[in-house]
């Protein structure tokens, strides 16, 4: 079977850490054959440093991109199955199906809790084998659409190591959140929270690690400064490549997000029995059970995130916490993931 799948790059982001994942896993499978077509290839270190390792292990990445790149690649490789994991992909893939009399069937993942611009799904939709859903909002939010037979696959995560982060004050309860620095992600919810946490005398307990980079991040550090958060309780790392890697060496993970898909940073923080303490977007109260393997307050709820951090951080409730995230075994493996898929993609090609 091969299966050719299609993504803008693979820069820092949730959905192509796991693209990436997915297909090295996809790799090491008895006749299945995965590729990857770039739509806008990237100078950045992490796209770089991916792509080589996908080549070096056997996943063949197309040399060119655009309308044409991608016409050429399918041409050449003739998949069973193309896989596209945003709109753009889709609409393209579409496209060189119509151009060239191809019938490859098409699977399209929607990496986050909504459909995006349903006008233009009105019509692709007849085109596209199987819908999947990354968590239970999409997947309700695919059937109200009138998507026919949506699939809901949560993500999954492969094996990694953990390696020590220079933590500066190992007697703080330090907390990290890892995103990229744009409106969804909230970084404006968690200024309220460390402002709160300043006002009710609690700041002094924490350190907060901001891992990323984006548009933003001049203006949460400018805000910051001028609400004078202090230095020790604040600190931004800027993009850190392999950032799963460092999740062991922190109290807790904090999302302060708007929306999201499922979040794969939460399933490597679950995987490295690290506590989380988020807001309830997306799928995270699919797979984050509140009280359980850390807490869930509502979207832009600033309070309770810093009430939460303040329970989480004594040391009862923290034992509770970890004892938790210790027990049974990890649900979301991404060879869980890939066999969902392999379904999948089955099920277009009866």
């Amino acid at each position: 079977m091969k299966i050719v799948h299609v993504v803008n790059n693979f820069d820092q982001g949730g959905a192509e850490a796991f693209v990436f994942d997915f297909l090295n896993e996809l790799r090491q499978r008895d006749a299945v054959h995965p590729s990857v077509f770039l739509i806008r290839p990237s100078s950045h270190e992490a796209n770089t440093q991916r792509v080589e390792k996908l080549k070096k292990n056997g996943v063949l990445v197309a040399g060119r991109s655009g309308f044409w790149g991608l016409y050429a690649f399918l041409r050449e490789e003739n998949p069973d199955v193309v896989h596209c994991h945003n709109l753009r992909a889709l609409f393209l893939t579409l496209l060189v199906n119509v151009a060239s009399f191809s019938l490859s069937r098409v699977v399209f993942t929607q990496h986050i809790n909504f459909l995006k611009r349903k006008g233009f799904h009105l019509i692709l939709k007849k085109y596209v084998g199987r819908y999947v859903a990354i968590c239970r909002e999409a997947h309700e939010d695919f059937i109200e659409f009138g998507i026919k037979e949506p699939r809901l696959i949560y993500n999954g995560v492969s094996e990694f190591e953990s390696l020590p982060f220079p933590i500066k004050d190992k007697d703080k309860f330090n907390v990290v959140m890892i995103g990229r620095f744009q409106a969804q992600k909230g970084h404006d919810v968690f200024v309220d929270m460390v402002s709160y946490l300043k006002e009710k005398g609690h700041l002094d307990r924490f350190s907060f690690y901001l891992v990323g980079d984006g548009p933003l991040k001049s203006g949460i550090e400018e805000k910051i400064s001028r609400l004078n958060l202090g230095e020790d309780s604040v600190h931004f790392v800027g993009n850190l490549n392999g950032a799963r890697q460092y999740l062991k060496s922190f109290s807790a993970l904090l999302m302060t997000s708007y929306y999201e898909g499922l979040p794969i940073v939460v399933l490597e923080a679950m995987s490295s029995k690290v506590p989380i303490v988020s807001t309830k977007a997306g799928g995270v109260p699919d797979v984050v059970n509140n009280g359980v393997q850390g807490y869930l307050v509502d979207v832009g709820d600033f309070k309770g995130l810093a009430d939460a951090l303040v329970d989480l951080s004594e040391v009862s409730t923290y034992r509770e916490i970890e004892s938790a995230l210790s027990e049974g075994d990890f649900k979301y493996s991404m060879r869980r993931c890939v066999d969902q898929y392999l379904k999948v993609y089955s099920e277009v090609l009866q």
